[in-house]
């Protein structure tokens, strides 16, 4: 059903159209140069194997501005963005800023690619610019995975990177674990380090928020009473956590009681603690105090931001006053407060949930005007018309998403590969998920689930094959092969790298690389790396290398300076070893062997000689 603008009600149209035109003719969307657009659509357009070479082409010069925007844009797309990285290094007249560095680390953990993530780590300290926020970044990444043991790691392991951890690091770590919901852990290790470290309030405030989101308030007042017993005085922070433990435990007048007492310390409320005020007394429907104390945060003289404005607003959502809501909206624009991407979710939010999607659909037309849409708010939508039964519209947002250069995330893929499962539309849904896997993204398992379910009701197992082997052996591995090769040899042409690899993966697909005669059990499935729990379980960066006339295939491994998962749990005939070390016994199948692993593909009935092997 196509929507029309002009079918919003007078109530919507008029306060948002006006809300328009103000922002539009003062606080225009963020703008890029030229230079910076055309990397975005090279980037997303052009095929990773082939992006060293589409970026050559274009003869850009690169600044460390331009690759920092570059790199947030794509965040999303970790082994995308780090072809680019690994390909802006190369420039002349250029260095990476420890911005850009800090950037790549996180996209890299955000896909979990920790291995090539170290090596950044290892690059800075060869460059001196390794800092303490470089730490913080992995702790924080490492924690929100829920790998506890190596964020522990990462602080323990800062004084050999010349970063000897102080009280900030570790306040670093014990916020990571408290926002990755492991409180307990972090307490744990307060009572074993904090004799190492004077704590202060701030670490304090950290443990406070931890067991607030618990939730469990009798230890949050524990640590808080700890605190004044240590002779550590609370500052704003830390009344601002706990005001926000209390409203999150229902305690609301409490916490105003805190707030009301805070004269006394010499310390202001903030307008973060009106904003959680105001947060909470929407949630509880009592909008007439979120106003009052929206007010009298007014009165005391502390500005709004637009945080404060965002739960205003929501608290008018919840209470279906939409007409105050365009109040608020142009009462923001009156005190030159812009409303950012939550404004806009919030509202649109609130409308899908209210069934209204044709003025969620004018809304989400106008604000884009005003600020830029996030991840959400493109899932948002596509997801509200996938729900409607209207692919044609969520492709039409899809499409809008990718034409204003805009990675999408995993979840982003995930709601409109439903949506076309639900539909019954297997091809679409096949595009955009091998589209996600060559970006590196890699597909949650109850879409990859959905899709399968749909493939075999249809019959086409075939498909479902080479996705398959797409998602664990391409997806997985060989993109950050050819991404790893060229970061360490980079007088390879793109081209030859390109044939390289493609020649290496027909000659494993056509079972025609060999080591030695072995035999092949005819059970195995084809095509996969036999590896302890999958490809995360491989702990070492390698890329490929041919070696002719000798017909040897090796793939060479740099030692982890990183932590490693399971080193003596791994699969057998995975030998650990030195380079020149042979094979305690034949595994079943091709045998490739490592600097310190030794990885084969198994392959179903064959037998193969030296004579099958393929040169280049």
């Amino acid at each position: 059903m196509a929507i029309k603008l002009q079918k919003c009600g007078e109530r919507l149209g008029f306060g948002l159209m006006k809300l328009t035109r103000n922002y539009c003719s003062t606080e225009p969307t963020r703008q890029f140069s030229d230079p910076t657009k055309r990397i975005f659509k090279i980037m997303m357009s052009c095929p990773t194997l082939a992006l060293d070479t589409a970026l050559d082409q274009t003869g850009i010069r690169i600044s460390p501005e331009m690759v920092e925007e570059v790199l947030m844009r794509f965040n999303n797309a970790g082994m995308v963005a780090y072809r680019f990285f690994e390909w802006a290094a190369k420039q002349r007249n250029y260095s990476h800023s420890v911005k850009a560095y800090h950037a790549m680390i996180e996209s890299l953990a955000k896909i979990r690619q920790y291995q090539i993530m170290w090596e950044l780590v290892n690059s800075m300290r060869a460059k001196r610019i390794q800092n303490m926020e470089t730490f913080g970044i992995i702790m924080r990444k490492y924690a929100r995975a829920q790998k506890v043991e190596e964020a522990l790691y990462t602080f323990n392991v800062m004084e050999k990177y010349d970063c000897a951890p102080n009280l900030a690091a570790f306040n670093g770590l014990l916020s990571a674990l408290c926002k990755s919901k492991n409180v307990r852990k972090a307490q744990e290790v307060f009572d074993k380090v904090k004799d190492r470290f004077e704590p202060d309030s701030k670490t304090y405030s950290i443990l406070i928020g931890g067991w607030g989101k618990d939730p469990n308030l009798p230890k949050a007042r524990e640590v808080f009473r700890e605190m004044i017993d240590a002779g550590c005085n609370p500052d704003i922070v830390t009344y601002g956590i706990m005001v926000d433990v209390l409203c999150k435990a229902g305690r609301v007048d409490e916490a105003v009681d805190i707030v009301r007492g805070m004269d006394d310390s010499g310390c202001m409320p903030t307008s973060f603690i009106y904003s959680v005020l105001v947060h909470t007394y929407g949630v509880e429907n009592r909008i007439e105090d979120a106003v009052a104390a929206f007010l009298e945060m007014e009165r005391n003289g502390i500005r709004a931001d637009v945080v404060v404005y965002n739960a205003l607003i929501g608290a008018f959502c919840k209470a279906n006053k939409f007409k105050n809501v365009y109040r608020v909206l142009n009462y923001m624009n009156s005190k030159g407060v812009t409303p950012n991407s939550r404004t806009c979710n919030i509202i649109l939010n609130s409308l899908i949930d209210r069934e209204e999607t044709e003025e969620a659909f004018s809304v989400f037309r106008k604000m884009i005007k005003v600020c830029e849409p996030d991840a959400d708010t493109y899932t948002m939508m596509i997801k509200m018309f996938c729900e409607r039964d209207e692919l044609k519209m969520a492709y039409k947002v899809w499409k809008y998403m990718k034409l204003k250069q805009f990675v999408p995330s995993m979840h982003t893929y995930s709601v409109l590969i439903n949506g076309f499962c639900e539909k019954g539309n297997a091809s679409k849904a096949c595009v955009l998920l091998e589209e996600m896997i060559e970006k590196g993204i890699r597909p949650a398992g109850v879409t990859f689930g959905r899709l399968r379910q749909l493939l075999i009701k249809e019959g086409r197992e075939d498909v479902l094959k080479f996705l398959n082997e797409k998602t664990y052996v391409l997806g997985h591995s060989l993109i950050f092969i050819m991404s790893i090769f060229t970061s360490y040899n980079s007088t390879v042409k793109s081209s030859h790298l390109l044939f390289m690899v493609v020649a290496f993966v027909v000659a494993a697909a056509a079972a025609a690389v060999v080591i030695q005669d072995v035999p092949v059990n005819e059970n195995e499935s084809s095509a996969f790396l036999n590896l302890d729990s999958g490809y995360n379980k491989i702990r070492g960066l390698f890329f490929v290398y041919i070696y002719y006339p000798s017909g040897v295939v090796t793939v060479k491994n740099e030692a982890n300076p990183g932590p490693r998962e399971d080193d003596d749990e791994l699969e057998e005939g995975v030998i650990v070893g030195d380079q020149d070390s042979v094979l305690a016994k034949p595994p079943k199948g091709i045998a490739l062997q490592s600097h310190s692993w030794t990885f084969w593909f198994d392959y179903p009935a064959a037998k193969f000689k030296q004579e099958d092997f393929v040169t280049f």
